[in-house]
């Protein structure tokens, strides 16, 4: 069998269950932790893009943290 990166079965993960995507933006917005929110984000744009209801629901400062936040070990 061969192995799946962590990206992936999270891009997997979140297509199948994009309801669970949505929850765990919101919880990850509410935490304020940056570091998890750039990470969430990231797998985000991986599994959906730019674009669509997640896209346009992100504030313009969200959207500028994408591009000038804090890097992570898998961004």
């Amino acid at each position: 069998m061969k192995d799946r990166s962590h990206e992936e079965v999270m891009a997997e993960y979140f297509r199948a269950h994009p309801a669970y995507a949505a929850e765990l933006l919101a919880e990850v917005r509410s935490d304020g932790d940056p570091t998890e929110l750039k990470t969430v984000f990231h797998h985000m744009v991986k599994t959906f893009g730019r674009e669509g209801t997640w896209w346009h629901s992100l504030t313009r400062a969200e959207r500028d943290f994408l591009s000038k936040g804090p890097r992570t070990p898998d961004a």
